[in-house]
């Protein structure tokens, strides 16, 4: 079966951004409107925009990271119960995204201690593999936000 790179599946939904950046490189989306499926893995979209460009017809590799960021902070957080911040990430590009992409990410916690999470990242544009990261998140005391999705 091959997946459209540019369609938004009907099971993605858009979700409120938690942060000015999300404002400004969003709408997300999120599968399902949940935040973890019952595998541990949480899903979330993007459509690329002209505003996302880097290259001529190119998505920019900050979006990308973006994303990634997004999605594993948004697994940190749902798996602590508390609001959860980068301590690092890092990325491996493997493809480039093009502008009109509908870009899915997946995070999934690989490990946790009491104060760190560790996470797993890929993102798709159809069936090509654009990106993965990995990454360590620190749990706060802070509250999720009323309008984490």
């Amino acid at each position: 079966m091959t997946i459209s790179r540019s369609e938004i599946p009907s099971n993605f939904a858009p979700v409120k951004p938690l942060s000015g950046l999300g404002q400004t490189v969003g709408p997300f989306y999120l599968k399902d409107g949940i935040s973890v499926d019952e595998e541990g893995v949480t899903h979330l979209g993007l459509k690329m925009e002209p505003l996302h460009g880097g290259g001529p017809g190119r998505g920019h590799g900050g979006v990308t990271m973006t994303l990634l960021d997004e999605v594993m902070g948004r697994s940190a957080t749902h798996a602590c119960d508390a609001l959860c911040v980068t301590i690092t990430m890092n990325t491996n590009f493997c493809a480039s995204t093009l502008i009109d992409d509908f870009l899915i990410a997946r995070a999934k916690v690989s490990h946790r201690t009491f104060k760190t999470i560790f996470l797993e990242s890929t993102i798709h544009a159809g069936e090509t593999l654009i990106a993965t990261s990995t990454g360590i998140w620190k749990k706060t005391k802070e509250p999720i936000p009323e309008k984490f999705g």
